[in-house]
């Protein structure tokens, strides 16, 4: 059986040094550093009382620091989502939790769930299992009720009545898969959700209605920046990833 790997956004520190480099480190001091993906120049309106941001921009200050550092990323509208997507595929993880928000991976396919369509207490108990010896049992009973809340979604909501549900592409297929491994004693939790999100979408997406799901369009636009991310990496980061011990 394999472990799904989760974790979550307090698990991290994130700071900013002075060659506009993102960088990431767990409590075991592991560490990664991406390049923030920006133009020629980038133009951030910082208010006077921000004195640590308006000394790192001046020169003063070689790197921004946790508070500091996710306050300069949204006056700079830099969205952090494509590094934590590059970071899921460098430590290999599987699911990521940021808030309200679920990031969910599986190879290089990632998707979105949140607390409006996923039940995160399943999320916090697989996080609490990973290092439990009992694991297995624990297992079952988080395939357990992500199963019957999936099937509720779908009877109550997803689904709508067994003509339109054939009519939408791809729609039993991808019903008949998630059963199938749901079913599964794999417990490849990631893979489950992923088609689970892929059901609401086609259902989203062939009845205009609205689940809550991101948007396609900022789905791809993450997409193209973590593309970005990718290709400074390979042009002029010798290496992305690195360990230090304290």
């Amino acid at each position: 059986m394999r472990i799904t790997k989760i974790r979550k956004y307090s698990d991290f520190n994130i700071s900013v040094n002075k060659n506009f480099e993102i960088i990431i480190q767990d409590k075991e001091n592991s560490i990664c550093t991406y390049p923030i993906v920006i133009g020629k120049q980038l133009l951030v309106e910082i208010p006077e009382y921000m004195y640590s941001i308006k000394d790192f921009l001046e020169n003063r200050k070689d790197i921004l620091v946790k508070d500091d550092a996710i306050t300069f990323l949204k006056l700079a509208n830099i969205n952090l989502t494509p590094f934590i997507w590059e970071l899921m595929k460098d430590v290999n993880l599987d699911i990521f939790l940021n808030s309200n928000d679920l990031y969910i991976r599986s190879k290089d396919t990632y998707v979105v769930l949140n607390n409006r369509n996923v039940d995160l207490n399943i999320i916090h108990k697989l996080y609490k299992a990973q290092e439990k010896p009992n694991i297995g049992s624990i297992y079952k009973e988080c395939m357990d009720d992500l199963y019957t809340f999936i099937r509720n979604k779908i009877s109550n909501s997803i689904g709508h009545n067994e003509f339109i549900n054939t009519q939408m592409k791809n729609y039993k297929d991808t019903e008949i898969e998630l059963e199938k491994e749901c079913q599964s004693n794999t417990y490849d939790f990631a893979k489950i959700l992923i088609l689970y999100e892929r059901l609401i979408r086609i259902k989203e997406d062939f009845l205009k209605e609205n689940h809550y799901l991101m948007p396609q369009s900022e789905i791809d636009e993450i997409y193209n920046i973590l593309q970005q991310i990718r290709a400074l990496l390979r042009s002029s980061h010798l290496s992305k990833y690195y360990v230090e011990k304290m």
